[in-house]
């Protein structure tokens, strides 16, 4: 603003000193509108990009594969060999109300897999305006009517099919491993994967606050970080003996693990 009052005031002196009153009004009339229309454009005007980094961890440990265990709520020793999922329909909220979707065709869904770290980094090619945000939206796997059969027709995505007389679409999510009971010595195998089985809609929807600052011209990250031990304990405690290995075909289990999914993420 300081600027702007001294911008207007030298004008106004020399346009005075040579042309007198009635010429300085109009010069400066002119110049305070263009200045106004050039210093006042709107963040809307203003825009910059976002880049979505996806951490995970176990506890207050990071989550690795195959070469570290972990404990399970109910003791069981736990080895992880995946984990792979979708998040979708992403949409950030401005602090003054306004919602901004990604929602370009490349924008809308993502695959994860820890296994490949080029998928751990979502660099959304859209702009949004500047300025600070305090939400951030998203999907857990995928809304029915972008679960359609035939979707991803290459790997990796593909791999991720849900058998069609179990309903079809995609798997949400596949998180892989083996467990141990704290008395035994053999390992068993275990598919905790998350679909939509014969009906049932298993997509999670999450709300989480953030604090996003788009400036111009930048890309900010966004950090969504999974806690892989809530799959476990959060509000049910997951028990082996109880579900088995594999999931796929089990209603109550299906339920029971996107029941805990609500609070992996922060």
């Amino acid at each position: 603003m300081k600027s702007f009052r001294n911008i207007v005031g030298a004008t106004l002196a020399v346009v005075l000193f040579k042309g007198g009153p009635a010429r300085g009004i109009r010069t400066i009339v002119f110049i305070i509108g263009c200045l106004l229309f050039s210093q006042c454009k709107s963040d809307d005007d203003m825009t910059g990009k976002v880049q979505i980094e996806f951490v995970h961890q176990f506890g207050n440990q990071p989550f690795l594969l195959d070469t570290v265990t972990y404990l399970s709520p109910l003791n069981d020793t736990l080895r992880f060999h995946g984990l792979k999922y979708f998040v979708s329909e992403v949409i950030l909220k401005r602090f003054n109300g306004d919602y901004y979707a990604f929602n370009t065709i490349d924008n809308i869904i993502h695959y994860v897999d820890v296994q490949r770290p080029y998928t751990l980094n979502w660099n959304i090619n859209q702009e949004l305006p500047m300025g600070v945000y305090d939400s951030i939206i998203f999907v857990f796997g995928l809304k029915t009517d972008k679960n359609t059969n035939g979707r991803f027709p290459n790997p990796p995505e593909n791999a991720m099919e849900w058998p069609i007389p179990m309903g079809g679409g995609y798997h949400f999510m596949m998180l892989d491993g083996q467990w141990r009971y704290e008395t035994d010595t053999a390992f068993q195998g275990f598919g905790m994967h998350l679909g939509n089985l014969n009906g049932m809609d298993n997509h999670i929807e999450f709300r989480l606050r953030k604090k996003i600052d788009i400036k111009q011209n930048q890309t900010t990250k966004v950090t969504l970080t999974m806690d892989v031990k809530e799959w476990f304990e959060n509000p049910h405690t997951w028990d082996f003996r109880q579900f088995g290995g594999a999931i796929m075909a089990d209603s109550i289990a299906q339920q029971t693990l996107k029941d805990n999914g609500y609070n992996v993420f922060k």
